[in-house]
């Protein structure tokens, strides 16, 4: 009897684990160049509204992809990025590709932070840009304290 407890107390912190990590919304760089740049999700909960900043861009049009084909309006100017539906149409659950593409100028370092993604109750959805999130932290290690991860330092212990 005691095994059949803990067991079931296992499974069930393995329920709630998995829920707390879960990701509604995943959302990435699809294909960057000087003047375009690709903005992929995917979601597992439908999507009516997104704002985001592009840092490093100066993004002037968005188009296309899910948002497009779900009828979202896509405004673009600066960093950021605006997209949702007049008539209250949302990206379905399930969805993945291209969320939009970008116009603009892009440089080679360019990343997504205040991300906002909502539901069409007009609640946040959890989301995650892993590398691509502006407070992406690497595990770097960096001994002497040089701001240089050491495995790309020529000079590691002589700062």
């Amino acid at each position: 009897m005691l095994n059949k407890i803990k067991t079931m107390f296992l499974c069930v912190s393995i329920m709630m684990c998995s829920f707390i990590i879960a990701q509604d919304v995943t959302m990435g760089l699809g294909v960057v160049t000087d003047s375009t740049a690709e903005i992929t999700m995917s979601n597992s909960e439908a999507v009516a509204g997104f704002q985001f900043n592009v840092e490093g861009a100066d993004v002037t049009a968005g188009s296309g992809g899910l948002a497009g084909e779900a009828g979202f309006n896509v405004s673009a100017g600066g960093e950021v990025v605006l997209g949702f539906s007049f008539t209250g149409d949302v990206i379905p659950a399930g969805s993945s590709g291209v969320l939009t593409n970008l116009e603009g100028t892009f440089s080679d370092d360019i990343c997504l932070s205040g991300i906002v993604i909502s539901d069409a109750d007009g609640d946040s959805l959890d989301w995650t840009a892993g590398e691509f999130d502006c407070d992406f932290v690497d595990d770097c290690i960096d001994e002497d304290a040089d701001g240089i991860c050491d495995d790309v330092d020529d000079c590691v212990g002589e700062f």
